[in-house]
């Protein structure tokens, strides 16, 4: 038993002061403070999504370049494995698709993901990961996950929770999350919504080129075509609305890239329909190509950020507008009408928070 001195007399603290029990208790409390931690930091969360191909990465990557803000990665494209994984379509924006998930769930599932022994795992390369441990080239949460070549010199980071500083923002990419962002919201309150998009002509023709140049995993159109029911018919991947059955077992390649695409604008449409305004920042990529500084200014802004943070992703955007072949650019008009692409694109267009004429 530990004995203290004062002025006048010895006093003998209880048993429970010993130090054994102090060190456990100490543990506790540093434990619960971690704890406390997590949670903070995944309630501030900045979700990218958007259409797969329509500028999400660079979204995500602009983001990781400002002082405040640390991307969580699993990839060269920058997505969090714990939101979606493509390959087999598991992860939260899943569970929350599925099935219903009480909000200790939903926490534990993304903390499980990004945090390991009080460390944030995955955090993309910057000044803000100075010095912090990089994880090994190998190191995923997926068993047998098929890598990308890209992925090869893939830079991964691993933060102490308590070098986390109070006023970063954690930011997490997935285009899935554009099916889930009213759940998304209601269990996590403090968190924002940066939505990205483009000509769904653009996105398509950029989901096709790419399908047909991988190799190792089948993606977009490629992958389709080997998904068939028991009868024979192709299976329309998750987001894909039931009434655009039809027109998915009769088009064309290029023409499911672009119903996949207009399924997730519908998907972003319908469930900003139900978030506050001061919750998501929806902008155009295009209009990035041509107003970065404006459009970086708007992105300050929503986020309560300094605008200078995103001066070193102004100066790496591509400012080329990408070309659609003639034959495909055809086969756009003819399903434009069907799937009522022009007064979707003008919807979201009212909804763009960086318009700029």
């Amino acid at each position: 038993m530990k004995t203290f001195a004062t002025k006048t007399r010895q006093y003998k603290a209880p048993s429970f002061f010993s130090s054994r029990s102090f060190a456990f208790f100490a543990a506790i409390f540093i434990q619960g403070k971690a704890g406390m931690k997590e949670i903070e930091i995944l309630e501030r969360t900045i979700f990218v999504g958007g259409p797969p191909r329509s500028g999400t990465t660079f979204a995500a990557k602009s983001l990781n370049h400002h002082p405040g803000i640390v991307a969580a990665i699993d990839d060269h494209v920058f997505e969090c494995w714990g939101l979606y994984y493509y390959r087999d379509r598991i992860g939260l924006v899943q569970d929350l698709r599925t099935r219903q998930l009480t909000p200790e769930q939903v926490k534990e599932t993304l903390k499980s993901h990004l945090i390991v022994d009080n460390r944030l795992m995955g955090a993309a390369p910057s000044i803000k990961t100075a010095g912090c441990p990089q994880l090994a080239k190998i190191d995923s949460p997926f068993p047998g996950s098929v890598r990308s070549v890209l992925d090869t010199d893939l830079g991964r980071h691993a933060i102490p929770l308590d070098q986390f500083s109070d006023d970063w923002r954690l930011c997490l990419k997935s285009p899935e999350i554009s099916f889930v962002l009213p759940q998304l919201a209601g269990h996590f309150p403090g968190s924002r919504f940066v939505l990205v998009y483009r000509p769904v002509s653009e996105i398509a023709e950029s989901m096709y080129r790419l399908g047909n140049r991988v190799i190792q995993f089948p993606v977009f159109h490629k992958r389709w075509l080997k998904e068939k029911d028991g009868a024979g018919k192709l299976i329309p991947p998750p987001g894909v609305p039931a009434e655009w059955n039809r027109l998915w077992q009769k088009a064309s390649d290029f023409q499911r890239c672009v119903i996949y695409a207009a399924a997730y604008i519908r998907g972003m449409l319908e469930g900003v329909s139900q978030l506050s305004p001061d919750r998501y920042l929806i902008y155009n990529h295009a209009h990035l190509r041509n107003s970065p500084d404006e459009i970086y200014q708007q992105l300050a802004a929503f986020l309560n950020v300094d605008a200078s943070g995103f001066q070193p992703a102004v100066t790496q955007v591509n400012t080329g507008i990408p070309s659609i072949h003639r034959k495909l650019a055809k086969e756009y008009s003819k399903i434009e009408v069907k799937l009522g692409l022009k007064p979707m694109m003008q919807q979201i267009e009212t909804l763009n928070s960086c318009q700029f004429v």
